[in-house]
């Protein structure tokens, strides 16, 4: 075995320490396919395993998302492969609602890492999930509609159920603060509560309600159908920003940190991604995707609403908006927002506790990735570098093929070298056939 030994020696430096997992992969398939026509023998068997023990197992993790903007930079990111660049296989399971997701991770685990509204974080804040950052303010795409037509804001009449939201959520919380600023009262007489669906077909029909919160891409398709309509309100013109949270179970979270600080590194590598102006076109062709593999289908036009009017957060924007200090008393962005939604849920009777914001909020993984110069700088997307990495990718994957391809065709060349050396010391070799005796004398000369 030292002639295989010393073959495996050599190739370490190329394939163990210049490859990416993607070049070893592409190796062992090349060699797999040079030897599909061939017995595999120990040599070429122990050739094989050498260099798939090289590709170290990729680490699995379990994220959750929604058919929602939100979810879009994990999208961007497995299928740029960087969680792969970063070792982790990612799996994704979606869910249609906050409600279900934190159930399913409180019960069986069923995801690691989870992005949803701010109301599935407060509900799982108390239930042993952290809230490790923003995913996006969707402050100007929560909206007060008002139904074709109608122009006046603030009404001077009010009739029953001359408003309209979704009971307990975000959408309810901001038609309250847009009464309020409009110095109307919240009155259960004058609201009509239900779902985002039959809100927007009730607003196209004769009669109250007149006006109803509707949020992204709801919005969206509203407005599309309905040109006339205008927006009257929204949590931008109000001052009052709608987090949506990214959510880790605590244990694993604890348990994980090394995995956990990489998938931020990649989701937030996808935040940079798609606000980076260069690459418009292949940001909204992967929302696109990103959409129809949740389910969902939004017009091109809605896809560019959403990347210009709900912003999302990269890394030193996150570490902004979760930070406590002197100057804001100790109580972050993010605090303000999740304590004025806890005291309305309360009052919801949707929590049965309030929970300091400090207890589940943190900003403690945000500066593991901030604290790593490696995952820091990978977790800003550049247009310059990608162009740059696409060139070497394909350079290196067809250098890749050659250098097996040379491998390969060396160890042959050896192998027929070694075949002529014999032949002239032994002349009493029989011949099966020339390939025959080749393949033979290489496999002897590499065991």
């Amino acid at each position: 075995m030292s002639s295989i030994f010393f073959s495996h020696k050599s190739l370490t430096f190329f394939f163990v320490e210049r490859f990416s997992h993607k070049e070893k992969n592409i190796s062992i398939k090349v060699l797999l396919f040079f030897f599909s026509d061939k017995v595999m023998t120990p040599s070429r068997f122990s050739l094989i395993v050498f260099l798939s023990s090289s590709v170290s197992a990729l680490e699995k993790v379990k994220i959750s998302v929604q058919p929602a903007f939100h979810g879009i930079p994990i999208w961007a990111a497995k299928e740029n492969g960087w969680f792969e660049e970063l070792g982790l296989d990612v799996e994704l399971s979606v869910f249609a609602s906050g409600a279900p997701q934190v159930k399913a991770a409180v019960e069986s685990e069923a995801w690691d890492f989870g992005i949803a509204g701010s109301v599935p974080n407060v509900i799982a804040g108390q239930q042993g999930i952290l809230t490790v950052g923003i995913n996006n303010d969707e402050s100007a795409t929560t909206e007060v509609v008002a139904e074709p037509g109608v122009t006046e804001w603030p009404p001077t009449e009010l009739t029953p159920e001359i408003f309209a939201a979704t009971p307990k959520s975000t959408g309810e919380l901001l038609l309250r603060q847009c009464l309020v600023a409009a110095g109307l009262d919240f009155n259960d007489d004058h609201v009509y509560l239900d779902q985002q669906k039959p809100l927007m077909e009730k607003l196209v029909e004769e009669g109250d309600p007149r006006y109803a919160c509707l949020w992204a891409p709801n919005t969206y398709k509203y407005r599309e159908a309905q040109p006339r309509a205008k927006v009257v309100c929204s949590g931008r013109t109000v001052n009052f920003p709608i987090y949506g949270g990214l959510m880790m179970r605590e244990e694993w979270a604890l348990n994980n940190k090394e995995t956990a600080k990489k998938v931020l590194a990649a989701y937030l590598r996808g935040v940079t991604f798609m606000q980076n102006l260069a690459v418009r076109e292949e940001v909204l062709k992967l929302s696109d995707e990103y959409h129809k593999f949740t389910g969902n289908t939004l017009q091109e036009l809605a896809l560019e609403e959403d990347l210009i009017l709900r912003p999302l957060f990269n890394l030193d924007a996150q570490l902004v908006h979760l930070d406590r200090n002197f100057a804001n008393d100790y109580t972050s962005d993010a605090d303000k927002h999740y304590i004025l939604l806890e005291e309305f849920l309360f009052q919801q009777e949707v929590i049965t506790n309030k929970f300091l914001p400090k207890e589940y909020v943190t900003d403690g993984y945000m500066k593991l990735v901030s604290e790593d110069a490696e995952l820091r700088a990978f977790s800003y997307f550049s247009a310059t570098e990608s162009t740059v990495n696409k060139s070497v990718i394909k350079g290196s994957s067809n250098a890749t093929v050659g250098i097996v391809l040379g491998v390969v065709g060396g160890v042959a060349l050896l192998g027929a070298i070694l075949v002529i050396l014999r032949k002239k010391k032994s002349s009493d070799i029989e011949y099966k056939g020339k390939d025959e005796a080749r393949i033979e004398d290489v496999e002897k000369s590499l065991s």
